[in-house]
């Protein structure tokens, strides 16, 4: 498998997940009922989403979408009640970029 993460597009992801404009949501890619003028909530991989990615989606995801979508959906996590990403976080700071 082919790993396209770039540092831009790794540098980009963190700095919208730390933002404070997406509000973590779980089991689900988003949230498609998101009252307007609030924050959307979307997975950890639904902000990345978001960025600017100058390839296939199939080429990014696929080598992190595994332990991703588990750490993201980790109920004893869910059951802390934070929305802010804290646990995928450190994790996406490790993944290995192609540059």
């Amino acid at each position: 498998m082919s790993n396209y993460l770039t540092k831009a597009i790794k540098k980009e992801w963190l700095d919208k997940l730390k933002s404070g404009n997406y509000i973590q949501t779980f089991n689900c890619f988003m949230n498609y009922n998101t009252p307007e003028g609030e924050k959307e909530q979307r997975c950890c991989l639904a902000v990345l989403a978001t960025c600017n990615i100058n390839c296939s989606w199939d080429d990014v995801v696929p080598n992190f979408y595994d332990k991703l979508v588990v750490v993201n959906d980790n109920p004893e996590y869910i059951r802390t009640g934070k929305t802010d990403y804290s646990n995928v976080i450190p994790i996406i700071e490790q993944l290995e970029t192609i540059d």
